[in-house]
């Protein structure tokens, strides 16, 4: 018996939280303010489906994958407003 690698073809699906973030406020009336945040992406399944079977991997992804893919997921967003 000998051990063998190939690739196939497989389709996957992304479930992502999208927060938009918020804008940046100097100041409120009463002089206080925030300095606002950036929007942000939360993987929250990767969804691997052949022959009409789906299987959630995203706890099998290394984490540098899933910031990867956040990283990206949030970079189109951002270029589609």
């Amino acid at each position: 018996m000998s051990l063998h690698e190939t690739t196939i073809e497989i389709d996957a699906s992304i479930e992502f939280t999208f927060d938009a973030g918020e804008p940046e406020v100097r100041y409120y009336a009463n002089g206080d303010g925030h300095p606002g945040t950036p929007p942000s992406v939360q993987i929250d399944r990767v969804w691997l489906e052949k022959n009409g079977e789906r299987i959630d991997v995203a706890d099998f992804l290394p984490d540098s994958l899933i910031e990867s893919l956040e990283e990206q997921i949030l970079n189109e967003s951002c270029q589609l407003d």
